[in-house]
């Protein structure tokens, strides 16, 4: 199937907190409550329709290489247009550590990305408490899109994801229309990244 736009976003937070889970269940239906990390990096893609135009998403899954220095979890950083920040709501560490993937985006990162914070599992009890204030703290920008997700149950997942669609998607139409091309077509490149095991 053709398209007309294609956003390359990275997944990024660290081990255990739904990274793949999320991914699964919005491009394939499914959950998989028990999954083995492979350490490398994939893609998965999914088409949605934004003002009559078929988006393309590549939804880049670093699954844990994050914890860990590698060329191709670096190469998304410098070519993202988006990264998707998860944590387990369940878990205040792996909200704590999204703190030093920010620093490595502010540092590696070549555009100003669309940055969006995810906690997950929420549909499990004791959950972290006011998420909010922590990640006001850690990222310093008037505007923040925070999303509470259960890979689960799909709650918010398809929302999150077409939020992150329908800002790139306006972020482009932008440049385009200041650059005088309000009539051509968006064309963006994936980001090519070979698959492999680090």
């Amino acid at each position: 199937m053709s398209f007309d736009v294609l956003f390359p976003i990275s997944i990024l937070g660290t081990s255990n907190v739904g990274k793949t889970s999320l991914i699964l269940r919005y491009v394939d239906y499914t959950f998989e409550s028990e999954r083995k990390i492979s350490f490398q990096v994939d893609f998965r893609t999914k088409d949605i329709e934004i003002e009559k135009k078929t988006i393309r998403l590549q939804i880049w899954d670093t699954a844990g290489l994050e914890e860990h220095q590698s060329q191709p979890t670096d190469a998304l950083f410098r070519k993202g247009e988006a990264f998707i920040l998860v944590f387990d709501l369940t878990n205040e560490k792996s909200l704590q550590e999204l703190q030093d993937i920010l620093a490595k985006i502010d540092d590696i990162a070549k555009v100003d990305p669309l940055i969006i914070f995810v906690g997950n599992k929420s549909d499990l009890p004791n959950q972290i408490e006011s998420p909010e204030e922590h990640l006001k703290k850690i990222h310093k920008k008037d505007e923040l899109n925070f999303f509470k997700t259960s890979a689960k149950t799909g709650d918010q997942v398809s929302e999150m994801f077409e939020f992150v669609a329908k800002g790139l998607y306006q972020i482009e139409k932008k440049k385009s229309e200041k650059k005088g091309e309000n009539n051509n077509v968006i064309d963006l490149k994936p980001v090519e990244i070979k698959k492999g095991c680090c």
